[in-house]
Parts: C-alpha cells; structure tokens; sequence
C-alpha cells in the first residue's frame, strides 16, 4: 500500500554448485538481513521482544525502553525496535520478521546491534549456508517505517493488517477442550448437544478437537502419548473419521451444525516427520475435509520446524491450500509449544491461538490472559489472535480464597475481556450453569452486531496493564468519527478512573452504552 510509510524486504539465496569447496567465504559473517545509517544526537529506543511456547510462558510481550548514548554500541534481542528523535517527534520502525528468539533457526547473533546513533545491524537469516535445501531459500525477511512518533504504531498495526489474509469479521470459535475431557466425551450425540449449546448462545464455529480422527488412542492415560509427527507411516489412514465415536462420519453432524446456524471445524497436525516431507498428503487430506463436509477452520498444532526445508513444505501446505481454496480456509495457529512460526512470520494464513489455560491445573486467572491480549495490541492487530475464556464455574475449589479466581468474575465480563480478539469458548457449552447462559447470549449478540466494524478498526489498549486491580480496556477506532470503548474495572478499590483516548483532540465525543455488566451512567 503507497499510503503507507512501510516496505518489506526478503532476500534469497540458492545454492550453485558446492559452496563447501569454496573455503575463501566466511559463511558465519553472512547473517545480515538489514543495514541503515542514520544520524541523530538524542534518541529513545523502544523494543519489543515476543515469547511463546505460551504453555510455559505467560508474558507474551516484555516491552523495554531506554536512551541512547551517542558514543556507545548496544546488542539486543527482539522482533520490533522503534528509534524516536524525540526532539523532531520523529520515529524510526526496523522490524525483523521472524520466529521468536528460541524458536528461530541458526540463530547465532543478537537480533539488532546499534553503533553510536548512526548506523545498525537487523541480523539472524535463519539460513545454515553449509546445509541449503534446493531452490532458493528465503532469509527472515524486514520492514523498515518512518513516520511521526505518534503515528508510527498505528499506522504499523495497518500495515500488518493489510499483509495478512482479510477474514472480513471477528468471530467466536467453541472449543470443548477447555473443560479437560479431551477425548473422552466426543461421539455424535456429544458434539450434536454442544451445537445446541453454540446455537442458542449464537457461537459462529464448533471445533471438534484432537480425539476424532480414527488412529487417536483410546486409553485416557496414554492418550497424550499418541505419535506426534510420522502419522502415515503410523496409519496410512489414521486422519480418517473414528467410526466408534462417529459410526455415521460426520455428515449428519454437518447437516445438523448448519440447521443451527454453526460451522464445524476440526484440529490437525501437519506430520513433521523429515522436515514434513508428507506435505502435499496433508493437502489432500485437510483439502478433502473442505470438498466433502465444506470445513474451512482447522486448529493447527503438535508442529516442530527444525530446518529451513521444513519451515519451506509447511509454507507449501499452507499456501497451496490457500491457493486451491480460494483463500476460504482459516487456519488457527497454534503457537503454545514447538518451534513454530510465533507472532508475525508467515502469518498471512490465519490467526493465532495463544494460549492452553485450564481451572483443573488452576492456571487460568482471567486477568492474566487479558494482559496478553493487551500487551499484544500495542503493536499486532488482535483480530489476528484467538484468545480464551473459560467456564468458571467449575473447580471453584480448587481456587480456595483467592480473590483472583475465575469465579469472581461475571461471564459476559470475561468474555468482554477478549471481545476484540476471535473470542475462543474454551469449554463445553453444554455443561454451562443455566444463570450464564442469558448474559453470554446477550454480550455474545451485541459482539455479532459489530464483529465486522471491530475487525477492520485500529484497537489499541488503554488505561492500565491488567494485573487482576487495574482500570483496563481497548480504544477501537473506525475513522476519525466512530469508534467503540471496551472498559474494563477489575477489583481496584477506586470507582472512578480517567482513560486517556489517543488521536481525538479537539473532538466531542456522544457515547452510547452498548453493553454492561454492572450499573453505569453514560452522559451522552
């Protein structure tokens, strides 16, 4: 896009002949992605470092900012770096477009070097020069901005939107995994009386996930033990359909899903067996799931991308469905474990689910995962990510008094809380408590209303980080005249908070109380 102050660069090598018998070359000095030169006396740094493996990690983002010294050389690690002229209120933006640092490949450098303030290094190809898989092979790519130290972020968050595929709405996507029956409960009657539940709570997918495909194992304490790449060699037809859990495929359940109104979508796992050289049988597998039942959201997890061959055929598989689709399959990106893609490589396909929280392991604190989503807005469009909410409900107990437990809080809040991602209804909706079913129906209603408006809007996050005490919440702008308010009081002692609203100077606002949980008075 002209309009914007952006360009991405990719840089490519292929292997002529054999580079090892050349010894003149130094390949470790080949690692430079970008290089600029600049000269500014006085300069702030503003660098952003992502983590996933969020089974593990439960701070997606950590945000540092410091000053620089003219004479001094810094080394850094991160995927997005802002330099501000603070003085001129101008910004620099380098982006390094890449895997997060533990899950990059060949990774043997810092990710950026900055020499006084003039000039700096965006290193880490991802490429091993002495092991190149045929064809040319493609660098961890960059994009470099410039703008106005105020602009430079939105305007970036465009960017990344308009670099990504347009699914055109937000959506709410029910996963029954949440609630830990993994794949004990799934059968026809299951998943039919779980579309009911998606029905009347007006739910958009229903995603069947790992347990109905006719290899998985049968024994609960073996299950997670089930092969995790090599699944043709295990099976030649072990992604077919469970005849015992659904003795009548999935036909009838389609059928029934589409009488109320409900997709169906299904998780998969790419075989990562040797670089995942079973690519295109996965491309005739998900592919046949899309010809004959019409699936278009597949979950897509247990991926481990090793090499630069490896990280190639998945992009084969994900681009040739894409491709023959017509760009109609979603792909959820699961990025909780693995050396897998991370937050902004190769992320035009689909979105990304963050995050396996569980009440039974008591790891989900609601304010938890809203600091993730909140933290991520910043800088990455959230209608890109997938973020949970649970029943909390269940295992209150295990809880005891803490005054940060799931259920101290309202569903329709906790929903609210993620509202302006893909709200994932990690749970079985079937087993919700009748009191929850009206409020999540109503907040869930007001959501579809302006799934679409949210979608395409710049959200930023506002007030304070989530930490369970804050006044939070999300600035949704949609021009320079409309726009939404998520507001969110968590248990602060105060009543009273004053938000700061970006980008409306000299404008008077008319507010319209779309939703709430609570007893609110809204001046218009």
């Amino acid at each position: 896009n002209s309009e914007l102050p952006f360009i991405t660069t990719t840089m490519y090598v292929e292997k002529l002949g054999d580079v090892k018998a050349n010894s003149s070359y130094n390949f470790d000095d080949g690692d430079l992605i970008e290089a600029l030169c600049f000269n500014v006396t006085h300069l702030k740094l503003e660098s952003f470092e992502f983590f996933d493996k969020t089974d593990q990690n439960d701070q997606v983002v950590i945000k540092t900012n410091r000053t620089l010294y003219r004479r001094g050389n810094y080394s850094l690690n991160g995927n997005i770096f802002i330099l501000n002229d603070y003085c001129q209120k101008e910004a620099l933006m380098v982006v390094k477009n890449s895997p997060v640092q533990r899950s990059a490949l060949n990774r043997r450098n810092p990710d950026l070097r900055i020499y006084g303030n003039s000039f700096l290094e965006l290193l880490g190809t991802g490429i091993d020069f002495n092991n190149l898989p045929g064809g040319k092979v493609p660098y961890y790519s960059s994009t470099v901005g410039v703008a106005l130290q105020d602009e430079i972020k939105p305007l970036y968050r465009r960017y990344f939107r308009e670099t990504i595929k347009d699914n055109g709405t937000l959506f709410t996507l029910a996963n029954t995994w949440g609630d830990r029956s993994q794949h004990m409960a799934l059968c026809e009657e299951f998943i039919k009386a779980e579309i009911d539940s998606a029905g009347k709570l007006g739910v958009d997918v229903l995603q069947i996930d790992d347990g109905w495909e006719k290899s998985a194992i049968s024994d609960p304490n073996l299950y997670m033990t089930h092969v995790w790449e090599g699944y043709y060699d295990a099976a030649p037809d072990y992604w077919e359909v469970d005849k015992v859990k659904f003795p009548n495929g999935l036909e009838p359940i389609i059928e029934y899903a589409r009488s109320k109104g409900v997709e169906i979508g299904l998780w998969f796992s790419p075989d990562s067996k040797n670089d995942f050289e079973n690519w295109s049988k996965d491309v005739d597998t998900l592919y046949n799931f899309y010809k004959k039942y019409g699936i278009r959201h597949f979950k897509l997890d247990g991926i481990q991308v090793r090499s630069k061959k490896g990280e190639m055929n998945l992009c084969r598989m994900l681009e040739q469905l894409s491709l023959i689709t017509n760009n109609d399959i979603n792909f959820e990106m699961d990025v909780t474990a693995g050396d897998r893609f991370g937050y902004i490589y190769q992320q035009k396909y689909g979105i990304l689910f963050v995050e396996n929280r569980y009440t039974d392991w008591v790891n989900y604190y609601p304010h938890n995962t809203l600091k993730n989503l909140w933290l991520l807005s910043e800088i990455i469009p959230p209608c890109r990510t997938q973020f949970e909410f649970l029943n909390n409900r269940r295992n209150q107990h295990l809880y005891g008094d803490d005054v940060l437990a799931p259920g101290k809080y309202s569903i329709d809040y906790l929903f609210a809380s993620v509202m302006v991602s893909n709200p994932l209804v990690w749970m079985e909706m079937s087993h919700l408590d009748e009191k929850d079913i009206e409020p999540l129906n109503r907040i869930i209603s007001v959501f579809r209303q302006h799934a679409k408006n949210l979608y395409y809007a710049d959200v930023q996050p506002i007030g304070q980080q989530p930490d369970g005490f804050s006044f939070t919440g999300f600035q949704a702008k949609i021009n320079n005249k409309e726009g939404y308010l998520i507001l969110l009081k968590e248990a602060a002692d105060s009543d009273t908070f004053s938000y700061k609203l970006e980008g409306l100077n000299e404008t008077t606002l008319k507010m319209e109380l779309l939703a709430s949980n609570g007893e609110v008075e809204c001046d218009p």
